[in-house]
This record gives structure tokens, C-alpha cells and sequence, in this order.
């Protein structure tokens, strides 16, 4: 079948017991094939069964987060702690990534495919697929970054993708104009404002969802109620509550790793007053004492001397219960 989906490679729940003391690196990937795909569907159910639309989009969220504490090196508080650039990545900055695909089980002639970054989650470009032909890539700022590995046909698309446009979020009306606005898309109309919002609502539900744990548990509550769009304002929340649940990929190894090259000094700057504060962190030991396992710096300070062991960049780094680099994934004929 000409549009069938490929089999989504799955992962393993981490156990409290398991450590990723031997993943220091992002994951090896030379092409395309080697970015592991994570699928979304947001198709209606037949008429008169429930709609599980809330529970696959938790389901999909819990599997992208599964995958990042797969190949961290450790976790600060619960959450992934960005592994070392893989220098066999090069000339990409190290850099590992990994690709979402929007599809509707009641429409199989359409895809949308999200490319998204795993040391910071920011989405770098998007492409659709129609009758089973893909479109080129559409590329977001220039500054973010691309893949060196070849990618096919690649456009510059003018698109602010630093992520900091406010946008109403609602229920399954959300996730169907992003879909629907995307596949619906002429190619040549690069100044769609309707496609601007569509990407500006999928960095939302994507990328925000994955940092902040209120955002995710909001827009699962507004799929499951079926809600309006209205705004994500999480101005009346404490902050307490806000910085707890804070869920960023890269902050907490920026912060580890300022303060092991700094010798122990940890030098908290002003974003994370609030967060320092309601850990009671004020010292590298106190970070210490949050961390599963200390993030291996070599030539730092993070390990006594005695315990660092020799870089081996360029090792080939698999993706944790994937397929094995010497293997091929399915070919992209869906």
C-alpha cells in the first residue's frame, strides 16, 4: 500500500535502576533514515464510539519523552539532561533529532512531518506529503541549524522559529487546523498567514508541551473537553508551580556544567532564581544530591581525576531499542 505507515520503533520504560552511565553522546545519524519517526493520529472515530484523540496525543508526548530519558546521560529532578554533540554527527554541531508525522486514520492521503531538534526541542521545518509525494522541506530560520546528511529538496521558509509567539490552543479543532492547514497549503504562498499560525500552534503542542508540564497537562485537558481555542495564560499560577514542573530539555546541563568547569561555584543566573529557591539549591552539592547521575564532563570537575575515563567522540552511539545503525529503516514510501 502506497501510503503505509512505517512501523514506529518503540522504547522501553526506564526502570528507577537503570542508569545511562555508557550514553554520553546524541545518537549517531548519517541520513534520514537514521532520525527515528514518531507518529501522531488525529483521525475522527467511527460514529458512535468515544473519542480517544486526548489519550493518543498523551500516549505520543509520553513516548517522545520516554525516547530523550532513553539516550540522556542522566536526569536532574526527572527530566533528560542534554547528552554530549556526537562528533560523528559532524558537521551538524553533534546534534541528534527527531522527525513527528500528523497523519488521520480516516484521510490516507495526507501527511505532515514535524523535523525537530533533541537538544533544545525546537522544531527546524516541516513538510507534507500528498498521494504519496513528498513536498520539499521547508525550513525555518537559518540560525537554528539544519542537518549536514542529505535531506532532498530543502526551501527557506522566513519563519521566526524562536518560539516566542503567544497562540490560542484549544481541543481537537486545534490539532485538525494544523493538520488540515498544512496539507491544504499552496507550496508557492509563502506569506500564508493561516500557515504561519498552523506551525506557531504545532511549536505549542510539540515543542512547549515537552518543556512545561502545565502546558501538557492544559492541552490534554482541552482535547479531552473538546474546548475552544482560548489562551494558554499561566499567569495565575504560582510560581511555584510553574518552575517545579519546568521541563526543559538543555537548562539543567547548562547549569551542571557551569558549575563543574567553575569548580563547584554555581553561578545561578536569573531565570533560575525561582527554581534555586524552591529546591533549596545553593551549592553545587545541593545540585549534586537532585541528580541521578552526575553528568561525566571529562577534564571538569563534575568526576574526582581519578574516575574521569578518556573521550571517545565519534562512537557509535545507538538510539536505545531502535533499529541498529547497520540495519536500514523501512523505506519513506508512505
Amino acid at each position: 500500500m502506497a501510503n503505509q505507515l512505517p512501523v514506529q520503533q518503540q522504547v522501553n520504560p526506564l526502570g528507577h535502576g537503570d542508569l545511562n552511565q555508557q550514553r554520553m553522546c546524541a545518537p549517531r545519524q548519517q541520513n534520514l533514515n537514521n532520525v527515528p519517526v514518531i507518529h501522531l493520529d488525529i483521525g475522527r472515530p467511527p460514529h458512535g464510539e468515544d473519542d480517544d484523540l486526548a489519550q493518543r496525543y498523551e500516549d505520543f508526548v509520553r513516548i517522545i519523552i520516554r525516547r530523550l530519558t532513553k539516550i540522556c546521560p542522566a536526569t536532574y529532578y526527572g527530566k533528560p539532561i542534554t547528552p554530549y554533540p556526537n562528533a560523528a554527527n559532524h558537521p551538524t554541531e553533534g546534534h541528534s533529532y527527531f522527525r513527528v508525522v500528523f497523519f488521520s486514520s480516516t484521510n490516507d492521503y495526507a501527511r505532515v512531518e514535524f523535523l525537530i531538534r533533541d537538544f533544545d526541542l525546537y522544531l527546524l521545518g516541516l513538510r507534507r506529503q500528498l498521494d504519496g509525494e513528498w513536498s520539499p522541506w521547508y525550513r525555518f530560520t537559518p540560525s537554528l541549524g539544519w542537518p549536514s546528511f542529505p535531506m532532498g529538496e530543502v526551501v527557506n521558509y522566513r519563519f521566526d522559529g524562536g518560539h516566542e509567539h503567544k497562540v490560542d490552543m484549544g481541543g481537537r479543532e486545534t490539532l485538525e487546523f494544523i493538520f488540515d492547514t498544512i496539507w491544504t497549503w499552496h507550496l508557492n504562498d509563502v506569506r500564508s498567514t493561516n500557515l504561519k499560525l498552523a506551525v506557531e500552534k504545532a511549536f505549542t503542542l510539540i515543542c512547549e508541551a515537552l518543556r512545561f508540564q502545565y502546558v501538557f497537562d492544559e492541552l490534554v485537558r482541552r482535547i479531552q473537553y473538546g474546548e475552544d481555542s482560548s489562551p494558554l495564560d499561566i499567569a495565575d499560577l504560582p510560581s511555584e508551580r510553574v518552575w517545579k514542573r519546568i521541563g526543559s530539555w538543555g537548562v539543567m546541563s547548562e547549569v551542571a556544567l557551569e558549575a563543574g568547569l567553575n569548580d563547584g561555584l554555581l553561578r545561578t543566573r536569573d531565570k533560575m532564581r525561582d527554581y534555586d529557591r524552591i529546591y533549596h539549591i545553593n551549592s553545587f552539592l545541593d545540585m549534586m544530591n537532585g541528580l541521578s547521575v552526575l553528568k561525566r564532563i571529562e577534564k571538569s570537575h563534575l568526576i574526582p581525576p581519578v574516575h574521569q575515563r578518556t573521550p571517545a567522540y565519534g562512537m557509535p552511539v545507538l538510539e536505545p531499542g531502535f533499529i541498529p545503525l547497520d540495519q536500514e529503516y523501512p523505506p519513506d514510501n508512505w
